[in-house]
């Protein structure tokens, strides 16, 4: 349930040493627990021979903490008596204006009752009228009688009392106060925060899911390059490839190929996208067509025994003879080569890449200043329908309503205007004028509050800006329309949307 709170601070002459102590604590402890979403104001009282003054230093309403820090902030020079249970009652027949709230009244104060008055007996009073509504008091140095009777009233209608040290001169103390408040503060948290039974519930991974532990592979590794796949396929003409024949043709430590099989053996690289810089480019490795001693397919067995023999013959004399129609063009193929070949690759593609981000950046840029220009002249088109609209309707209402109507920034807009009963009255009507493109409009966010505040009595000229003649469309009142379903507070369609503000679209 909302709760609707009225903030009493006591204005007597006794509070004139202490009121910058108070408003200090009202800053920084008391408004900072407050719910914004409901409705909130702030009173003054003192006396003035015997009689009652109360200043509304700001209205109950739905407001930000801006609004009443500088209400707070603005409160100064007190005089006059301590009516208490006269401030007390005047807030109660000012709560009980909302049967469908929470009620509380948190008052600050530093003495007790000079004018005669039991505001325990009022809080009584409006226990029996109905009237429920918890009494906060924060005093400031009360006395051990005043105290009493503080808790006494906060234990009846199940607020809260907290009693703050102070002495004259002497320096505000955070943690004195925050000490002294915390029986305030623990009040409010129980009535806003009640205690859900259940799971609790955690954001993020479950408390008994196990973190996932990262699959290692040769290519995810982070000695590998991302995007590289290398495909070793061993084509053999007697019998299987074993696997790690790759691995075994350069791991001598002498750099020379290891031949350790009889069959005809083909390394064929396949590079899906950058070859590491640790294994042979495409074009080197594909002529790479090692010697064998038995090659029964590619010659007859008098060829490869001549060949054997020559080998044998090579031997004893200590000399290295291989037919060189075997041989690939180098002898030897060098590793450091190899590794330089492939970093040239890798270089090429990434400069390759960066020349084609930088054209996509600048075609970017041009897209980009395309759209701010489309967005300052549309800006600069609203911005004359606004003007004109606004022309418009304060035309129709001084026909309609003469001199009752006035200009308002009461929420920081020159598109709102207030009608009055009477000259210099109270408000009749508050008025939003608006431009509705493709049956939409929208309220700024204090235009927003303002509707909050005042539900009953809104009105809104809806301009639409097609054609030299003026048209419109009047919301009598934005409530109703919106309980009957003729206007709904969001978009009907899809589209982009500006941070800040309320659409609405019109049905």
């Amino acid at each position: 349930m909302q709760t609707v709170t009225q903030i009493l601070v006591d204005f007597s002459g006794s509070m004139k040493g202490k009121l910058e102590f108070a408003k200090r604590l009202l800053l920084e402890e008391v408004i900072p627990t407050l719910d914004y979403s409901a409705k909130i104001g702030v009173k003054t009282f003192k006396s003035d021979n015997k009689s009652l003054k109360t200043a509304e230093i700001l209205p109950l309403s739905i407001v930000d903490i801006e609004q009443l820090n500088a209400a707070v902030s603005g409160i100064n020079s007190p005089d006059g008596g301590t009516p208490i249970a006269a401030a007390i009652r005047d807030s109660l027949n000012t709560l009980k204006q909302y049967p469908a709230f929470d009620k509380r009244i948190i008052l600050v104060t530093d003495g007790e009752e000079t004018d005669g008055g039991d505001y325990e007996e009022e809080a009584r009073k409006a226990g029996e009228e109905g009237i429920h509504c918890q009494i906060h008091i924060i005093g400031i140095a009360l006395k051990q009688a005043q105290l009493v009777k503080a808790n006494s009233i906060s234990n009846y209608s199940k607020g809260s009392t907290s009693n703050i040290p102070y002495t004259n001169g002497v320096v505000y103390n955070k943690t004195t106060v925050q000490t002294s408040l915390m029986e305030f503060k623990n009040a409010l948290k129980k009535h806003s925060n009640p205690t859900y039974s259940g799971s609790s519930i955690t954001s993020g991974k479950s408390a008994n899911s196990a973190p996932q532990q990262a699959v290692s592979s040769p290519l995810n590794s982070p000695s590998a390059p991302l995007g590289v796949s290398l495909v070793n396929t061993v084509v053999s003409s007697n019998s299987p490839a074993t696997s790690n024949f790759s691995q075994s043709i350069l791991s001598k430590d002498d750099g020379e190929p290891n031949i350790e099989s009889t069959d005809t053996i083909v390394l064929i690289p396949t590079v899906l996208e950058t070859p590491r810089a640790d294994q042979a480019s495409e074009d080197n490795v594909e002529d790479l067509v090692l010697p064998e001693l038995d090659m029964p397919h590619s010659h007859g067995a008098d060829e490869a025994n001549s060949i054997n023999a020559e080998l044998d013959l090579s031997e004893s004399e200590g000399i290295e003879k291989v037919d060189s129609q075997y041989l690939p063009e180098h002898e030897s193929v060098s590793t450091d080569h190899l590794e330089s070949q492939l970093i040239s690759g890798i270089l090429n593609e990434v400069l390759q890449k960066m020349d084609n981000l930088s054209r996509d950046v600048t075609d970017l840029k041009i897209e980009l200043n395309k759209g701010r220009e489309e967005v300052l002249h549309y800006q600069e088109q609203f911005n004359v329908w606004k003007e004109a609209a606004n022309e418009v309707v304060s035309n129709l209402l001084a026909k309609r309503y003469g001199d009752r109507v006035e200009s308002s920034r009461e929420a920081e807009s020159d598109q709102v205007f207030k009608v009055l009963f009477e000259e210099n009255g109270p408000v009749e009507y508050y008025v939003l004028c608006k431009i509705m493109i493709d049956d939409v409009f929208y309220l700024s966010k204090k235009e927003w509050r303002l509707f909050l505040n005042n539900t009953k009595n809104i009105q809104v000229y809806l301009m639409l800006p097609a054609g030299s003649k003026p048209e419109y469309i009047l919301i009598d009142n934005l409530l109703d329309w919106m309980l009957r379903g003729k206007v709904v507070p969001y978009l009907t369609m899809a589209r982009k949307v500006e941070a800040g503000v309320v659409n609405f679209s019109l049905v």
